[in-house]
This record gives C-alpha cells, structure tokens and sequence, in this order.
C-alpha cells in the first residue's frame, strides 16, 4: 500500500479552476482511498493506492491521459506557487472510515 498526499499554494483565481479540472480517480482499480481538501489558495489531496506502480500508472500512464495532460500543462504554465508531493509507505492501518477498513484486506498484509 501507498499513500500519496499533494499539498499546494495554487493562488486564489486558479485555486477553483485546478480544483474543477482536476481528473477524478474514482474508477481507477488500483486505487483504495481519495479525498480532497480546498481552502483556496490552498488545495490538498491524499489517497491510498494499492501499490506504487498502480499509482504512477494513474499518475503518468496513457491509458486515461486527463492527470498526465494536467501534469504537463502545470509544466508548461506552472499554477503552483508552492507545493509538496509526499508518498510513502504507511506501516500500520489502524481504525477506519465510515465504520469500516478502507482498503483491501490483501493491502494490510506485510510485504
């Protein structure tokens, strides 16, 4: 399991803007948990994803290009005054949400 947490400065005008064209994840199976924060100018997302490659697959892969185009387009007019992408490994799930555990049951096993 991995956890990706992205916390950024986007600026007030462009805050609503990232926010509305960001590309959902929902329907990507390799991802366990997503939630979102907005506080303009600040915006920050954090989610639980199988594994590593799942979530560079989502992030860089081709085969839905939405965050790969919105990466490049940062790139190339950058909207990001200051920001933090964070991933790590998390060593213990403890409690849960909504009254249940999250994340697949084969997530929690050590590897």
């Amino acid at each position: 399991m991995i956890a990706s947490v992205h916390i950024a400065d986007v600026g007030a005008r462009a805050a609503l803007g990232v926010l509305r064209k960001a590309p959902s994840p929902a329907s990507d199976p390799g991802l366990g948990w997503p939630t979102g924060l907005a506080r303009p100018p600040f915006v920050a997302t954090c989610s639980l994803w199988e594994s590593a490659k799942a979530r560079a697959a989502y992030a860089y892969g081709h085969t839905a290009p939405a965050h790969p185009d919105a990466i490049a387009a940062g790139e190339a007019k950058p909207f990001h005054h200051e920001s933090a992408f964070i991933r790590f490994r998390p060593y213990r799930p403890t409690g849960g949400l909504e009254g249940k555990n999250a994340l697949h049951a084969d997530w929690t096993t050590p590897s």
